[in-house]
Parts: C-alpha cells; structure tokens; sequence
C-alpha cells in the first residue's frame, strides 16, 4: 500500500473518532455539525441569539438534527462497508450503535405512522421529511443489511418496506414548512424516488415493492429520466427556482449516483440506460462546482445559457431565485466554498467503478487527499462580505454531515479496489 493510502486510512481512523465521540449523541444519531476549534458538541450558546431557524426546537436541536438522518445513513454505510473490508469488531461494533441511531428516529415517526422516517428537531417527531433524509437511510440500511445478524436483517428488511410503503401512500406528495405540496415525481430530482423505491425493494424483497418500482420506471418514465441534469435543463432554457444556478449540485449528483449504483443490481436488465446515466451525470453536473486546485466545492456557481459556461457570482442577492423560506444562504452570491466536494468523491467513485473510468477515480482519491480536518469548516470565504448575511457564526462549526461521506466514499472506494 502507497503511503498515500495509509496517510488516507490514518484520516480515516481520525475522522471516525470524531464522529463517534463526539458527533454521536446518546441515542447514536450522528449530528451535522460540531464545534471547530474546540471539537465538542455544539451549544446554544455558540448561536447567535436572533439565529433563523424554521421549527421550535433550541438552536442545537434545530441545525444539528436538520441532516441528520442522512448524516447518520452514510455513517452506516461506511462502517457497514469498513466492515466488510477490514473485518474489525470496532467497525461492526460501530455499525451496531449507529444503526440505533436510525431505529431511533424510525420510532419516532411510528405515532404518526410506520414508515413515516421526520427530521428529527430536538429529539421529537416533526411533520418535517425528505427524499433525501430517506435515500440515505435506506443506503445505509442496504449496506448494513449485507453484515447485520439475522434478527437484524428481518428489521431491517421490515423497516425498508413500511419506508417504502409510505411514499406510495402518499403518492409521493408532502411539503416542506410553508411550502405547499408538490408531487417529487415531477422535478429533475423525481428519478431519485426511483432509486428509493429500488433500495427498499432490493432490502426487503417485497413483491409489491418491486412492482412499485417497475411501475415508476414505465408509467412514470423515471428510468429514461434517470439521466436528467441540471445543466441539460439550463440548456433547454429552464430554470430552477427562478434562475440559472448552480448551487449544492453535489448533493444532487450524489444522490442520483447512489440510486444507480443500487438500481445496477435491483434491475440490471437495465443496464446500458444506467450506464448512460452515470456518464452524463460526469459529463454534466459531478464537475461543476469543484475546485481542482483545493479539493473544494464552491457553494453558488452561475450559468450563461447563452454562452453555455458557468461563472463565480459577485457577494449580494440573486433577486431573480426563489427563496419561500427566507433563508439568506440560498440566494446570497459569493464565492464561498465548503466540503460538499466530498458528495462529489463519492459519485466519482461509483462512477469509476461502475464505467471502468479512471479519470473519476483519480478525481475521487484526489478530493479524499486534499480533505484534510481544517477544510470541512461549514464555510471558507476569501472576504467576510462572500459569507451570506447572518451565518458568520458558521464559521466556528466543523461539518461531520461531510466527514460522514468522506468516510462512505473511501471505504466505498476500498470495497472497489479503487486504491
């Protein structure tokens, strides 16, 4: 082995200490987000006192549980797949708690109704859920499914299908906050259900589940849909949310990559159209938003449709973006970056493995080098005025959501022979 990749595992090793001594609450749930310098859990007191936050929850209970279904899903995975790389007690031992963490928050869903997976602000139920929170867990479900114990399996197998079950109950419907319901079969990011439906059916096997997926793939066209990207979008003179802009597309990528990855194996009668998929998901979006030089992802990139290429935006509001929250980040324009280029490592490394890409995977081993600690501060601005208004007190916060997909990218990598 290089001394890159034992300097790589010794990252490794750190970053799964931080996570489980210190990101890890007492139930296992792994919060987003710890303090920088002081590496301790986050405290009300290290918010600002008029802080913005959408539910009733303290500061600590609303930020650090917004992402932590993902958050604590893609900790799974990566201890589940370190497992079965390694065969270390701890990483099974680690892959148990977390689990826990998970059970946790599907219990607390069960009052109103098994399967319904909240964001779990403060510790209790909210009316609050997402693809995304459930993509992750059902992941990080399926990789814990191929090392839990039989018992385990049969939960695990239990709680996928009732997940399941509760997006076709509600026909794929819900809202967010103020937002009203929308159908999440609709938008570029509708094949990602796709890919929930296809993970849960893989766990469980259910034949409902399976048809479930067969039906979104035909009826819906969410298979040839797959391969819908942000920037083919631009291209076609739409916009999202109001205009042209690039923002957190490494979540996107992610997530689509993840859904084909499994898709790959719950129907590879499919094949080539996955194929297609991967490769215009690098073609397209992967790249978009990354700083080859620092391994960085910038939060806000903009687009010339006219010129079809993408540019750094000035500080200030992109009037022109919706924004029904009211969350200052989402339209403040900068040059801001953070560890989101970790999401980007991630879909790299299905994509080297699954279309034999060596380019990816020398992008995804490139990213997981330059990631040291110092740069998953939850921003790093080049000018106090590119930080969106409010958020400066981000700056003393480490996001463990990043390390969290650090960890599954490179164990996911190991698994693959990558490096």
């Amino acid at each position: 082995m290089t001394t890159e990749s034992e300097t790589l595992e010794q990252r490794a090793e750190q970053f799964t200490l931080l996570l489980t001594d210190i990101a890890a609450d007492q139930h296992h749930i792994v919060r987003t987000g710890i303090h920088m310098d002081e590496l301790r859990p986050l405290r009300d007191t290290d918010f600002p006192e008029d802080l913005y936050h959408l539910t009733d929850a303290t500061p600590t209970g609303f930020y650090c549980y917004e992402d932590a279904g993902m958050t604590t899903g893609g900790f799974l995975a990566a201890q589940s797949i370190r497992y079965q790389v390694t065969g270390q007690a701890e990483a099974m031992a680690s892959a148990n708690r977390t689990f826990e963490g998970l059970r946790f928050i599907y219990n607390l869903g069960k009052p109103k109704q098994e399967g319904f997976f909240p964001k779990p602000y403060g510790l209790r139920m909210s009316n609050e859920i997402s693809r995304d929170q459930y993509i992750f867990v059902l992941a990080g479900l399926a990789a814990y499914h191929r090392i839990a114990s039989a018992k385990r399996r049969v939960e695990i197998q239990h709680m996928a299908e009732k997940m399941a079950e509760y997006w076709i109950g509600i026909d794929y419907c819900y809202s967010y906050f103020n937002i009203p319901s929308t159908n999440h079969l609709k938008d570029y990011m509708g094949p990602l259900v796709l890919g929930l439906i296809g993970i849960a059916g893989l766990i469980c096997g259910s034949d409902r589940i399976v048809r479930e997926r067969n039906r979104l793939f035909k009826q819906e066209n969410l298979g040839i849909r797959m391969s819908e990207t942000l920037r083919e979008q631009f291209r076609q003179g739409q916009t999202y949310d109001g205009g042209m802009y690039f923002r957190q597309s490494e979540n996107a990528m992610m997530m689509k990559s993840m859904a084909v990855d499994h898709l790959w194996n719950a129907d590879p009668g499919h094949y080539e159209l996955w194929r297609r998929a991967l490769q215009k998901f690098w073609d397209d979006d992967v790249l978009i938003q990354l700083d080859r030089g620092d391994g960085m992802n910038y939060w806000f990139i903009g687009y010339d449709p006219e010129k079809d290429h993408t540019f750094l935006t000035e500080p200030g509001v992109m009037p022109e973006l919706e924004n029904p929250l009211n969350l200052p980040f989402l339209t403040w324009g900068g040059r801001r970056k953070h560890a989101g280029s970790v999401q980007v490592a991630y879909a790299a490394t299905v994509i080297a493995h699954r279309l034999g890409l060596a380019e990816a995977g020398e992008v995804a081993a490139d990213i997981l080098w330059k990631m040291d600690q110092t740069k998953f501060r939850a921003l790093t601005v080049p000018e106090a005025n590119h930080l969106p208004p409010g958020c400066e007190w981000e700056q003393s916060v480490l996001h463990t959501c990043y390390m969290a997909y650090w960890l599954w990218s490179y164990w996911l990598g190991r698994q693959r022979q990558l490096w």
